[in-house]
């Protein structure tokens, strides 16, 4: 299952061009709005995390995997944020391959 996992999170880094592209400190220091638009117009979407009201989408943009949070009580965006940690791509990854959780 971990190799599966592997394949599923380096064909996620698969990105098309963009005519610009932003570093990892670069696109940290981009106000919320102008993370948002970026993300929504050159990422990728790669999976979902939903519960109630909360919303939690992937996506993978110059090569980074971007968490965009959005919170259905107040409708808006709460974060948007880059995301290094595996187990949490392994949770969307999990959400989207629900069969390829490893068994503990």
């Amino acid at each position: 299952m971990i190799v599966l996992k592997t394949i599923v999170y380096k064909n996620c880094l698969k990105n098309k061009t963009n005519i610009m592209s932003f570093s990892k400190t670069e696109f940290q220091n981009l106000p919320d709005g102008e993370k948002a638009a970026y993300v929504i117009n050159n990422g990728r979407h790669i999976s979902s995390i939903n519960t109630k009201n909360n919303f939690a989408n992937l996506f993978v943009v110059d090569h980074l995997l971007v968490e965009v949070r959005y919170d259905g009580n107040e409708n808006k965006i709460s974060s948007i944020e880059i995301i290094e940690d595996s187990e949490m791509v392994d949770r969307y990854i999990d959400s989207a391959y629900p069969g390829l959780s490893e068994e503990r």
